[in-house]
Protein backbone atom coordinates (compact mmCIF):
# COMPACT_ATOMS: atom_id res chain seq x y z
CA UNK A 1 0.00 0.00 0.00
CA UNK A 2 1.34 3.44 -0.89
CA UNK A 3 0.85 6.33 1.51
CA UNK A 4 1.87 9.98 1.69
CA UNK A 5 3.33 10.97 5.04
CA UNK A 6 1.68 14.05 6.55
CA UNK A 7 4.27 14.32 9.34
CA UNK A 8 7.77 13.04 10.02
CA UNK A 9 7.55 9.41 11.18
CA UNK A 10 10.61 8.07 12.95
CA UNK A 11 12.07 5.09 11.14
CA UNK A 12 9.86 5.57 8.08
CA UNK A 13 10.34 8.97 6.48
CA UNK A 14 9.81 12.71 6.44
CA UNK A 15 6.75 14.82 5.75
CA UNK A 16 5.52 14.58 2.12
CA UNK A 17 7.46 11.35 1.41
CA UNK A 18 5.59 8.68 -0.54
CA UNK A 19 6.22 5.28 1.05
CA UNK A 20 5.24 1.70 0.43
CA UNK A 21 4.04 0.16 3.71
CA UNK A 22 2.20 -2.97 4.77
CA UNK A 23 -1.58 -2.76 4.59
CA UNK A 24 -2.22 -3.13 8.34
CA UNK A 25 0.46 -0.63 9.37
CA UNK A 26 -0.82 1.92 6.87
CA UNK A 27 -4.52 1.62 7.69
CA UNK A 28 -4.43 0.84 11.40
CA UNK A 29 -1.61 3.10 12.51
CA UNK A 30 -0.50 5.73 10.01
CA UNK A 31 -3.86 6.76 8.54
CA UNK A 32 -5.83 6.20 11.76
CA UNK A 33 -3.46 8.52 13.69
CA UNK A 34 -3.40 11.18 10.97
CA UNK A 35 0.25 10.55 10.11
CA UNK A 36 -0.42 9.60 6.50
CA UNK A 37 -3.03 9.48 3.77
CA UNK A 38 -3.67 7.15 0.85
CA UNK A 39 -1.49 7.91 -2.18
CA UNK A 40 -4.25 8.43 -4.73
CA UNK A 41 -3.74 10.23 -8.03
CA UNK A 42 -5.42 13.39 -6.67
CA UNK A 43 -3.41 13.27 -3.47
CA UNK A 44 -0.17 12.92 -5.43
CA UNK A 45 -1.08 15.96 -7.54
CA UNK A 46 -1.77 17.98 -4.38
CA UNK A 47 1.50 16.69 -2.95
CA UNK A 48 3.41 18.12 -5.91
CA UNK A 49 1.87 21.56 -5.28
CA UNK A 50 2.51 21.31 -1.52
CA UNK A 51 6.16 20.36 -2.08
CA UNK A 52 6.66 23.39 -4.34
CA UNK A 53 5.08 25.68 -1.75
CA UNK A 54 7.18 24.12 1.02
CA UNK A 55 10.34 24.60 -1.03
CA UNK A 56 9.53 28.29 -1.49
CA UNK A 57 8.89 28.71 2.25
CA UNK A 58 12.16 26.93 3.06
CA UNK A 59 14.10 29.15 0.66
CA UNK A 60 12.58 32.27 2.22
CA UNK A 61 13.41 31.00 5.71
CA UNK A 62 17.02 30.24 4.78
CA UNK A 63 17.38 33.72 3.27
CA UNK A 64 15.98 35.26 6.49
CA UNK A 65 18.33 33.16 8.62
CA UNK A 66 21.35 34.28 6.57
CA UNK A 67 20.36 37.88 7.21
CA UNK A 68 20.13 37.10 10.92
CA UNK A 69 23.64 35.56 10.80
CA UNK A 70 25.01 38.91 9.60
CA UNK A 71 23.25 40.67 12.48
CA UNK A 72 24.62 38.14 14.97
CA UNK A 73 28.19 38.70 13.77
CA UNK A 74 27.73 42.47 13.93
CA UNK A 75 26.45 42.65 17.51
CA UNK A 76 28.49 41.04 20.32
CA UNK A 77 26.71 40.33 23.60
CA UNK A 78 28.00 41.69 26.90
CA UNK A 79 27.38 40.22 30.33
CA UNK A 80 28.23 42.04 33.54
CA UNK A 81 28.73 39.75 36.54
CA UNK A 82 29.59 40.50 40.13
CA UNK A 83 33.19 39.84 41.10
CA UNK A 84 34.94 39.44 44.41
CA UNK A 85 38.00 41.26 45.70
CA UNK A 86 40.35 38.76 44.13
CA UNK A 87 38.60 38.90 40.73
CA UNK A 88 36.58 35.72 41.10
CA UNK A 89 33.15 35.77 39.47
CA UNK A 90 29.95 35.08 41.34
CA UNK A 91 27.67 33.22 38.96
CA UNK A 92 28.15 32.24 35.33
CA UNK A 93 26.82 32.75 31.83
CA UNK A 94 24.81 29.72 30.66
CA UNK A 95 23.28 28.67 27.34
CA UNK A 96 19.89 29.91 28.53
CA UNK A 97 21.32 33.34 29.43
CA UNK A 98 22.89 33.68 25.99
CA UNK A 99 19.72 32.51 24.23
CA UNK A 100 17.55 34.92 26.25
CA UNK A 101 19.72 37.97 25.53
CA UNK A 102 20.18 36.95 21.88
CA UNK A 103 16.41 36.63 21.39
CA UNK A 104 15.87 40.04 23.03
CA UNK A 105 18.49 41.58 20.74
CA UNK A 106 17.16 39.94 17.58
CA UNK A 107 13.38 39.37 18.01
CA UNK A 108 13.08 37.28 14.82
CA UNK A 109 14.93 34.47 16.62
CA UNK A 110 11.85 33.67 18.72
CA UNK A 111 10.38 32.01 15.65
CA UNK A 112 13.49 29.91 15.06
CA UNK A 113 14.69 26.96 17.07
CA UNK A 114 18.22 28.03 17.92
CA UNK A 115 20.78 25.89 19.69
CA UNK A 116 23.68 27.40 21.60
CA UNK A 117 26.67 25.05 21.37
CA UNK A 118 28.34 25.72 24.70
CA UNK A 119 29.75 22.72 26.54
CA UNK A 120 29.98 24.44 29.95
CA UNK A 121 28.82 27.70 31.44
CA UNK A 122 31.25 30.59 31.16
CA UNK A 123 32.76 31.33 34.58
CA UNK A 124 35.68 33.64 33.77
CA UNK A 125 36.00 37.22 32.58
CA UNK A 126 36.99 37.49 28.92
CA UNK A 127 35.83 37.31 25.34
CA UNK A 128 34.46 34.07 23.94
CA UNK A 129 33.30 32.88 20.53
CA UNK A 130 30.22 30.71 20.94
CA UNK A 131 28.78 28.69 18.01
CA UNK A 132 25.05 29.02 17.39
CA UNK A 133 22.96 26.66 15.24
CA UNK A 134 19.97 28.45 13.73
CA UNK A 135 18.60 25.34 12.04
CA UNK A 136 18.34 24.45 8.35
CA UNK A 137 22.12 24.02 8.25
CA UNK A 138 22.78 27.69 9.09
CA UNK A 139 25.57 28.21 11.63
CA UNK A 140 26.82 31.43 13.23
CA UNK A 141 29.39 32.42 15.83
CA UNK A 142 28.51 35.03 18.40
CA UNK A 143 31.07 36.99 20.39
CA UNK A 144 30.37 37.00 24.11
CA UNK A 145 32.08 39.53 26.40
CA UNK A 146 32.01 38.71 30.10
CA UNK A 147 32.95 41.63 32.34
CA UNK A 148 33.36 41.86 36.07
Amino acid sequence: MRVILLQDVKGLGKKFDVKEVKEGYGRNFLILNGLAQFATREALQKLHVQRAAQAQEDAALVARLRGIVARIHASPLSFLLKTGRKGEIFGSVSKEDIKHILCETIPELYECAIAINLSRSIKKVGTYDVPVDLGRGIQATIKIEVKG
